[in-house]
C-alpha cells in the first residue's frame, strides 16, 4: 500500500502568505534578501513564509525589515492583520548619484515592475496594489534624484547677486 503524500498543513499558513506579500511589495526579490535586511537566516524568512512558527527574536527581526509594528506576526499568527510603521524614509547616502548609479536604480524598478503580474496572480489585487503603490514611490524619488542630478552647482555657494 503506498502512502500519499500531499502538501503540508502549516498552522500559519496566512500568515506566511502575508510575509511573503509584503516582502515582494517592499522589494525584497528574494528570500536572501529580507533575511539579509533581516539580520535572520533564509531558512527562518522561508520557514516564516511557509507558516512554520519562528521564534520571538526571528519574529521582531521580520517586522522591522518589514516595516511592521512589534507584535504584527503575533497577530497574524492569531488571525489578524499586521500594523504598518509609519517611519520616514532616511536620506539616501550617496549626495551626488552618477549616472551609474541612477541606471543601476532604474534598472532595478524596471525589473520590479515586471514582477507585477506574478504578484497579482499569486497573491491577488491587494499585494499588486501594495507593490505598484511602493514602486511609484521610489520611481517619484528617482525621478527627483535625477532632476537634483541634472541641476548645476554653484562651485561658491554663493546666491546670485541683482545689480543696483
Amino acid at each position: 500500500m503506498r502512502k500519499t503524500v500531499g502538501v503540508p498543513h502549516f498552522p500559519h499558513a496566512d500568515a506566511g502568505r502575508m510575509i511573503r506579500t509584503r516582502r515582494i511589495a517592499l522589494g525584497y526579490t528574494s528570500q536572501e534578501a529580507l533575511a539579509t535586511a533581516a539580520a535572520s537566516s533564509t531558512r527562518m524568512v522561508a520557514d516564516a513564509e511557509r507558516g512554520i512558527p519562528v521564534g520571538s527574536k526571528t519574529k521582531v527581526r521580520l517586522e522591522r525589515a518589514l516595516l511592521w509594528e512589534h507584535g504584527s506576526i503575533d497577530e497574524m499568527y492569531a488571525g489578524g492583520k499586521p500594523t504598518e510603521q509609519h517611519v520616514e524614509q532616511p536620506a539616501p547616502l550617496v549626495e551626488e548619484p552618477t549616472e551609474d548609479d541612477l541606471t543601476a536604480l532604474a534598472e532595478q524598478i524596471r525589473r520590479r515592475l515586471d514582477l507585477i503580474p506574478d504578484v497579482y496572480s499569486d497573491y491577488g489585487p491587494d499585494a499588486a496594489r501594495a507593490a505598484v503603490q511602493r514602486l511609484s514611490e521610489e520611481m517619484a524619488a528617482l525621478q527627483r534624484r535625477i532632476a537634483d542630478a541634472s541641476v548645476p552647482k554653484n562651485p561658491h555657494n554663493n546666491s546670485p547677486r541683482h545689480a543696483s
